[in-house]
């Protein structure tokens, strides 16, 4: 290497003499050298080699290497500018099975039956940041997903749903876990004032009626005995909580409850696509939210506890609530499920295929 002047990187897609074309040329300086080829199309053989020159101009071509580089999706930019794309995502097919029954649901009557994962579900970008994309399904899921008003719909409903979502809808090869949508994901979007709403972050204690569901003591907006919880925010949980209590003179809780009709005047229009017009087979746009709320009930000094709800009226963010006058009062609450996938974008490729259309979706594969 001492007679060495330069060492010139070249690249070919025929390994032809007369098609390699020079990436870089380094002066020798230290006798070795490196370099990473850079800006080469994903998915294809490259021809590589090093051209040595001498310090008297003659040139020696190495033995040319082959080499297939990775395939590559649509980046991270491309597809945040997509929101509303099909993307072709297939779960694993999954059941659930855990809220059949009253121990956790409150249903007594026995209505919910094993669910199965829907295979002909479409799914759209909903969502593009820091390495994740999230899809929603273009339309509801599992109709009639029986969460009755009682105590353990708001105990378990979030973990409910999402435990549902994620048992069918995730998969493990794509880097894929699914939940259901809740509260936070429209929150993001929406540019509705809550704190406008009437009651909304005020403080109350009941009048009369003290009962509560156990899991509204570990919330950070409810103060049953007296003190806040720590634990949970409306969208949280991670373990599933049965029973009700009855709190003491200083039961206090914060009202969380809040409805709005999602328009253009708070939301983009590609949202209110996503989240308002996509309808099940029975031609309804009802469907849970994993978030609680809990809403004051002026009139009868008493809390109102249950779950947030995208309705058909309009696409109004409400609520399924039911009040506590005695602890085992009960509504009939049949909604469907409204699946969120999130992606790892670092183990998949996205969009090789397709162009984003409900016909043509983005392909998608792991890496």
């Amino acid at each position: 290497t001492s007679g060495v002047a330069s060492y010139a990187f070249q690249y070919s897609t025929t390994n032809e003499e007369s098609e390699f074309t020079t990436a870089l040329e380094v002066q020798n300086t230290t006798n070795s050298c490196t370099y990473t080829y850079q800006g080469l199309a994903s998915d294809t053989t490259y021809y590589l080699r090093v051209v040595v020159k001498d310090r008297a101009g003659n040139t020696l071509p190495s033995t040319a290497v082959p080499a297939t580089t990775k395939k590559s999706g649509l980046s991270e930019t491309v597809l945040a500018s997509n929101v509303g794309k099909y993307v072709d995502y297939m779960p694993v097919s999954g059941t659930f099975s855990d809220h059949v029954g009253s121990t956790y649901s409150g249903d007594t009557e026995n209505q919910n039956k094993q669910l199965s994962t829907l295979t002909n579900l479409k799914w759209r970008i909903l969502d593009v940041s820091d390495n994740t994309l999230t899809l929603i399904s273009a339309t509801t899921a599992n109709e009639n997903f029986y969460l009755p008003g009682s105590y353990n719909m708001y105990n378990n409903g979030v973990l409910l749903l999402n435990n549902a979502c994620k048992a069918m809808y995730s998969n493990s090869t794509l880097g894929a876990t699914a939940r259901n949508l809740n509260i936070d994901d429209i929150e993001e979007v929406s540019s509705y004032n809550k704190n406008s709403y009437p009651n909304y972050g005020n403080e109350y204690t009941p009048s009369w009626v003290r009962y509560y569901p156990n899991i509204f003591a570990l919330e950070k907006t409810g103060a049953p005995n007296g003190t806040y919880g720590s634990r949970y925010d409306l969208s949280e949980q991670d373990e599933y909580i049965t029973g009700y209590s009855e709190g003491n003179a200083s039961y206090k809780g914060k009202c969380t409850y809040y409805h709005y009709q999602m328009t253009t005047e708070y939301m983009d229009a590609k949202y209110l696509e996503l989240f308002r017009y996509q309808l099940d087979s029975t031609g309804n746009m009802e469907y849970w939210l994993a978030s609680r709320c809990a809403r004051y009930l002026s009139e009868r000094g008493v809390f109102g506890f249950g779950l947030f709800i995208v309705s058909s009226k309009d696409g109004e963010v409400t609520g399924a609530t039911w009040d506590m006058t005695a602890s085992t009062s009960r509504l009939e609450f049949h909604y469907p499920l409204r699946p969120v996938v999130e992606i790892d974008l670092i183990k998949v490729n996205v969009g090789l295929t397709g162009d984003g259309e409900a016909d043509t979706p983005f392909g998608i594969e792991a890496k």
